[in-house]
């Protein structure tokens, strides 16, 4: 390969990184060092009358520290490795990113009742939060009932205001559902407070959804 010159890979190393420094998005910018450095390691190999075996091993430490990062980085991003349950799940959850709603998955219980389950009762402040995955939950309040469907949020009067369930909330038998305890989540939302705010963003129009439900619910009835 006379034409060859294994100098060209030092001179395309340093243009690839100089254009990796024009991105803003960090797994491009790492993407791109991770071409730099197999360049530069091309060089280190074939330029030397005898491989640079120092410069080699050093730059494949710095090569899979990237792609570590960058394997991160689309894990942060995507719905990757989430079950089916975990993605549907993760569809009332759009506020959040990938990665914000694994560490929500982190602390979350997932159940089935079995007839009894009581989530909430009114006038004391629940200590967990739900989201009904499938089947409908049956709220009592001021002697009526209605049922609210598969999707929703309960409890988040307790989460958001700290305050007594404003109605009981049974779930029939079969109902699947997802508990977080409250106190977990408040100390999540403490330790990373874009996944605080993202929730309680979630939740008021969640809550905003409910209530227009519930008027509309009593009327209907009456």
């Amino acid at each position: 390969m006379d034409w060859f010159n294994a100098a060209w890979l030092l001179h395309a190393g340093a243009v690839v990184y100089v254009i990796a420094f024009l991105f803003r998005d960090e797994a491009l910018i790492r993407a791109f060092s991770v071409l730099g450095t197999l360049l530069y390691m091309g060089y280190y190999f074939w330029f030397p009358a005898e491989p640079l075996w120092d410069a080699i091993i050093t730059s494949t430490i710095f090569l899979l520290a990237n792609v570590v990062v960058i394997f991160m980085i689309l894990l942060e991003r995507t719905t990757f490795q989430l079950s089916d349950d975990e993605k549907r799940l993760y569809q009332g959850f759009d506020t959040l990113t990938p990665g914000e709603f694994r560490k929500l998955l982190r602390i979350a219980d997932w159940r089935t009742s079995n007839g009894s389950d009581v989530l909430t009762t009114e006038g004391q402040e629940p200590e967990h939060l739900y989201y009904v995955l499938d089947g409908d939950v049956v709220i009592s309040k001021d002697g009526t009932n209605f049922p609210i469907s598969d999707g929703r949020f309960i409890g988040e009067i307790g989460y958001v205001l700290q305050g007594p369930a404003t109605g009981t909330v049974t779930a029939p038998q079969g109902t699947r559902y997802v508990a977080w305890k409250t106190s977990q989540l408040r100390h999540l939302g403490r330790r990373k407070p874009a996944i605080g705010i993202a929730l309680t963003a979630l939740l008021g129009e969640d809550l905003a959804r409910k209530l227009s439900q519930s008027v509309q619910a009593p009327a209907s009835a009456s």
